[in-house]
């Protein structure tokens, strides 16, 4: 009698599980936009390829440098938020006075270590056309900034690649980019942990640079989409792969990712699917570890190799996963019932936090003075098959 009544509470647990999950699919939001109108305060003045973090302990954003309609910035601005995670948020702005910065710059290597209370600021390009790659951070308790003597294998100047810290530690990792007449595709690694002690680190090159006919690795690129997706893994898509010459390099821009597993610092390429795109952004999706958004991007190039493919509607949204199997997804986000959908854009900032993806900034033609959210499933949005692309 004992054995049975167990059994039937067992049972009776297993069934109010497996409808609890039931329940919570049925009530699955779709990926939907969220344009943050309320969003009020001192501004940042630029407003593309600028460095934009989220400080979860505080939760805030910050943005720091990039261009705008008064040049290259080196202001500092916080975006305080609040209302409901992962909901309808209110952004208020405010510049930040310090007493130094690391000057004005753009499309620089950037990342927030929530243990040391810091936001980095690495390389990028200065206001009189001087590639960088020195390293700043930012500390949210006093609210400036300090530069950081860094050693070992320091990165050749560069900017325009993907970075991030590893998630759950303070080790700021950085990788591609340009560096003034090269491209490039080594990758570092700096342990910034305790550096707000004695304002020095080290770098490690944990992977080489590839050459042009070596298919093991990524080939040098810029203007490419980078995120860490979990504490192993960081992903990258498309950007400029060309090298000035005819047949040298690869497309510009390219369609091609991959991913690097840090347990085995290696380089795996991804399958295909979304269109050819430089000047383009990726972020985590929040509470999963193993998927990815990506959004906006041009499609066209200066450059001598160049693709044709048939452009992403305004609509599309890109999702990276990394479960068996791993694919891109592409997707139809829901628009904001009130303001529809942001207008397609590249050279803009992602950033996940408070339960969202943050898209600030861009550029369509015109500076874009805006700030949208992205949060819901995206296995519950409409689906669009993978294009066919070529060189031309």
């Amino acid at each position: 009698h004992k054995l049975s009544s167990l059994m039937i509470k067992s049972i009776s647990c297993l069934v109010a599980f497996l409808l609890a999950i039931l329940v919570a699919q049925l009530n699955a939001a779709p990926l939907t936009w969220q344009k943050v109108f309320t969003h009020t305060g001192d501004f940042p003045t630029a407003v593309r390829l600028g460095a934009l973090g989220y400080y979860e302990k505080n939760q805030l954003l910050i943005y720091y440098g990039g261009i705008g309609s008064a040049g290259i910035s080196a202001e500092t601005h916080i975006c305080n938020l609040s209302g409901p995670r992962g909901g309808n948020v209110t952004c208020a702005w405010a510049q930040v006075t310090t007493t130094r910065d690391p000057g004005p710059r753009f499309f620089p290597y950037s990342g927030v270590c929530e243990s040391e209370e810091i936001f980095v600021v690495a390389a990028g390009q200065d206001n009189m056309g001087v590639n960088l790659n020195d390293i700043w951070y930012f500390r949210f308790d006093t609210m400036d900034w300090y530069s950081i003597n860094a050693t070992g294998d320091v990165p050749d100047v560069r900017y325009a690649g993907g970075s991030g810290f590893v998630p759950g530690t303070c080790e700021f990792f950085l990788t591609m980019g340009f560096g003034g007449t090269y491209r490039n595709s080594d990758t570092f690694v700096i342990d910034l942990t305790n550096t707000t002690q004695n304002s020095v680190g080290e770098w490690r090159q944990v992977a080489p640079s590839f050459n042009s006919y070596d298919p093991s690795g990524p080939h040098s690129r810029c203007l490419n989409a980078g995120t860490f997706m979990s504490s192993t893994t960081f992903a990258i898509f498309g950007g400029c792969l060309n090298s000035f010459k005819v047949l040298s390099g690869g497309p510009c821009p390219s369609w091609d990712s991959w991913y690097f597993d840090l347990p085995s610092w290696s380089w795996h390429q991804l399958p295909t699917c979304l269109a050819p795109r430089s000047f383009v952004s990726m972020s985590n999706l929040p509470n999963n570890t193993d998927s990815a958004v990506l959004y906006g991007g041009r499609l066209d190039s200066k450059v001598i190799s160049t693709v044709s493919a048939t452009p992403p509607p305004d609509y599309e949204v890109d999702i990276l996963d990394l479960t068996t199997p791993q694919k891109w997804f592409r997707r139809i986000a829901e628009p904001d019932p009130l303001n529809g959908i942001p207008t397609w854009r590249h050279s803009h900032n992602m950033i996940t936090g408070y339960g969202l993806v943050f898209v600030y900034g861009g550029d369509n033609g015109s500076n874009i003075q805006e700030l949208w959210t992205l949060s819901g499933d995206y296995r519950e949005n409409t689906d669009i098959p993978c294009p066919h692309h070529f060189f031309t």
